[in-house]
């Protein structure tokens, strides 16, 4: 079971995992609606659906932390429903420890991919239902620009990956003309540009409400049309977010930052079963080359780019 969203890791990861394994693939989708895989080949690719329905009345979950239990809770019930044990969330690496290592503001830390909490979502499937099942984090050791690199070696052709969505913000926030668009300055946009980038998965820049990170003023990098660039709540997003991943890149430099790496590697080597030396040196490694990679994509925005001067 893989659960599918929209996102590039999804589609990314489920190509490799199809190539490579030599299990069925079923992808879980979390919409309620039947939708495409993205392929551009015309072919359907098998899903399996979950009926469900919550209500919530007026007090939904704002914050966006319960994504990751939805989704292990529903491959879960997934895997129930048809016998399966094994459960591949596609999250690469810096998606799954990033939000734990390093905290922006005043967060608590973000465990919701971790494989700490999905030990625990293991447990609580296994009381709810009788059935245990085994999560999976195939891309754990790897940057989002690894696995799209390794994906683009498994597809014919790239589009499929511009036509995913890696950005919270909904119509209201990041749409110009009437038409949706992602925003470009969440960190999950900001995170995918840099791995396209790396990738060199070239993207429109229209596909995006800031569709020029190297223009000089925050304000400026917005589509013309858009009309609330001057808002004090998306700067401070774009804030949050440019801080948060160079953080995460520089995470060894600091040493609060090799405090952090050395509770990761511990809890991560307890959850895994894997040697700390073995832990320490792929962590390592795939911070190194996330530090590589957000390095370059800065330069490519050039010395006079707002977001190269917010983190100098």
């Amino acid at each position: 079971m893989i659960p599918f969203s929209d996102g590039l890791d999804s589609l990314a990861t489920s190509a490799i995992l199809e190539r490579s394994s030599t299990h069925t693939l079923y992808r879980v989708r979390l919409v309620p609606h039947k939708q495409r895989d993205g392929r551009t080949d015309g072919a359907e690719r098998p899903f399996a659906h979950v009926p469900f329905r919550v209500s919530c009345g007026s007090s939904r979950e704002p914050t966006g932390r319960s994504r990751g239990f939805k989704f292990a809770l529903l491959g879960g019930i997934a895997a129930y429903l048809t016998g399966s044990t094994r459960i591949a969330l596609p999250e690469s690496g810096l998606g799954v420890i990033g939000p734990a290592l390093v905290l922006t503001g005043q967060e608590y830390q973000d465990y919701r991919c971790h494989p700490l909490f999905l030990d625990r979502m293991a447990d609580f499937l296994a009381a709810l239902l009788g059935h245990r099942v085994e999560f999976e984090l195939p891309r754990l050791w790897h940057t989002k620009a690894e696995t799209l690199i390794e994906a683009s070696r498994c597809v014919d052709n790239l589009n499929s990956f511009r036509r995913t969505r890696s950005c919270w913000r909904d119509s209201r926030f990041a749409s110009v003309a009437g038409k949706r668009r992602q925003c470009g300055i969440c960190s999950g946009c900001l995170y995918r540009q840099a791995s396209m980038y790396i990738a060199r998965c070239r993207e429109s820049r229209e596909a995006y409400v800031w569709e020029d990170l190297s223009a000089a003023r925050f304000e400026d990098g917005a589509a013309k049309d858009y009309q609330k660039q001057h808002s004090a709540f998306a700067r401070k997003d774009a804030v949050a977010a440019v801080l948060q991943l160079d953080n995460v890149a520089n995470t060894s430099r600091h040493r609060g930052g090799r405090a952090a790496i050395n509770r990761t590697c511990f809890q991560l080597g307890q959850s895994l079963g894997l040697p700390q030396d073995d832990v320490t040196a792929r962590l390592g490694r795939m911070l190194r080359q996330w530090q590589r990679e957000w390095r370059e994509f800065i330069a490519s925005l050039g010395g006079d780019s707002f977001m190269s001067r917010w983190i100098h």
